[in-house]
């Protein structure tokens, strides 16, 4: 993995009780960052070695992407001590106010 490729910083965090905790060792991080459709994205970061697997993602832990909390789906080691990739998708939240009841709404004169 070439330096240039990492253009993009991503922040780790995990679930903590309550809150959402970035991660102690360095979790701010750059990234390669690749979509692949359907709000989800393929993080291509150098190994670390609190990211070895897939059990290293609970309980819960999301990515930062310019702001936007995404949930953490996979952890791929694509080469040895060197590249690891990172796949989450968006974490949609509608408030319950904003759900569609199936009721029409009538506009006001």
């Amino acid at each position: 993995m070439q330096a240039g490729e990492l253009r993009d910083r991503i922040t780790l965090q995990r679930l903590n009780q309550d809150a959402w905790e970035n991660l102690a060792i360095l979790p701010t991080i750059w990234a390669a960052v690749e979509p692949q459709g359907d709000a989800t994205y393929r993080f291509r970061i150098r190994a670390r070695g609190d990211l070895a697997n897939k059990a290293d993602i609970q309980p819960a832990m999301r990515v930062l992407y310019r702001g936007v909390p995404l949930e953490m789906l996979d952890i791929v080691e694509a080469s040895r001590l060197s590249e690891t990739h990172l796949i989450a998708r968006r974490i949609i939240v509608e408030d319950i106010q904003d759900l569609d009841l199936g009721r029409t709404l009538q506009a006001s004169p």
